[in-house]
Order: structure tokens, then sequence, then C-alpha cells
């Protein structure tokens, strides 16, 4: 992501803080060229959701799969959770970070 703001006379580039974003326009005056433009920004938010079988109360569907690495881990057919191959359900392992995408 580029958090540079540029001129439109001269296209010098400078950094804008994230504290300093704003939806307003704002009158800007560039250090490079001296024009004045009006500047704003636009935000935009990416929400996410993930299913968790433990969250409902209910039991992973684990299933062996062989990754690129030659590992195997466990995936829940249901929720995309992954767990070290063979662990045993409630026994205790690292949180994994590897989550097959649904669409």
């Amino acid at each position: 992501m580029n958090n540079n703001r540029s001129c439109p006379y001269c296209r010098y580039s400078y950094p804008v803080e994230a504290e300093d974003y704003s939806e307003d326009t704002i009158e800007e005056e560039c250090e490079e060229c001296g024009k004045k433009f009006w500047a704003y920004d636009i935000i935009s938010v990416t929400h996410y959701s993930a299913m968790d079988c433990e969250l409902n109360g209910e039991k992973h569907n684990w299933r062996p799969e062989s990754l690129s690495n030659g590992e195997t881990h466990d995936f829940c057919s249901v929720c995309g959770e992954c767990r070290p191959f063979g662990r045993e359900e409630g026994e205790q392992h690292e949180q994994s970070t590897i989550f097959r995408t649904t669409t």
C-alpha cells in the first residue's frame, strides 16, 4: 500500500501519516513547486470472517492432507482449521495460522 500523496502539478511525492488521514477535502501546498491543490483520502475497510467448529460447540471433522513441503497435517473439512497430523481431539497443540480459504 502506498501511503504517499503526490502533487498533481509537479508529481512531487510525500508520505501522509495515518493519523492525518481524512475524507474531508483540505487545501495543501506543495513543498517542491509551491502550488496549492485540494487533497483528500478515500478510506476503505475490508471485513473478514472465519468458521470455527469449537466456537459452536461442535467437533472438527479432521481429514489428513499433504502439504507442498511434504508434511501431512489434519484439516477440518468444515471450518478449515489445521493441526499437526495425528493429534487427538482435545490434545494441546500450538494454534495454527494455516487456514483453507473458502469462497
